[in-house]
């Protein structure tokens, strides 16, 4: 069940079988070798039901438009219920519209490195692909501060949310800090 859930968002081959105490067959074993660049297109599949909630996202999409400012959705259910494809839509009507839009996948099982929901929607601000490589996300980090996005305070922060090694002047900032001192930074960053 899992493997079908997760299927068209990772790339997966079976690692055959095992017995577990408690189960009358052996089951099957994924594996899972990374993430899928582009999932199944949303034009490709049709949109079924789920008209109450997009026109409550619709809605949300006219007060961003309407005030100039974007806005946080978390998006949550079982496995298989149309979250995916409901986002999907919403992004597509989004994008239509010229809204720009950006998202994360929060997965129960643990992402990799650097995959986590937050980190992944801070590159997406910064237009960064989920695989870009250290010299991609270094570039990012440097035009937000040169763009203004970022003070040069918050460059350690951005640093830790992009993975980046953090250069010799803002180590022994970094270093000193506690965890609580961290978070708190890469919140307001």
């Amino acid at each position: 069940a899992v493997q079908r859930a997760i299927g068209e968002r990772f790339d997966t081959s079976t690692a055959g079988e095992i017995s577990l105490q408690g189960f009358s067959r052996p089951l099957r074993v994924w594996r899972i070798s990374g993430a899928v660049a582009e999932p199944q297109s949303a034009g490709t599949r049709p949109f079924v039901g789920r008209k109450a909630e997009l026109a409550q996202l619709r809605g949300l999409l006219e007060t961003c438009r309407d005030q100039a400012r974007g806005h946080f959705v978390h998006v949550r259910g079982e496995a298989g219920i149309g979250k995916t494809r409901l986002i999907e839509e919403f992004i597509r009507q989004a994008q239509t519209e010229g809204i720009p839009t950006h998202k994360a996948l929060v997965l129960d099982f643990g992402t990799g490195k650097g995959q986590d929901a937050v980190r992944v929607l801070v590159g997406s601000l910064l237009g960064l692909e989920v695989s870009a490589d250290a010299a991609a996300r270094h570039d990012a980090a440097a035009r937000a501060t040169t763009d203004g996005y970022v003070d040069s305070e918050q460059l350690v922060h951005l640093n830790d949310l992009l993975d980046l090694a953090q250069p010799a002047e803002l180590h022994t900032i970094y270093d000193a800090m506690d965890n609580a001192a961290r978070l708190d930074g890469k919140r307001r960053t």
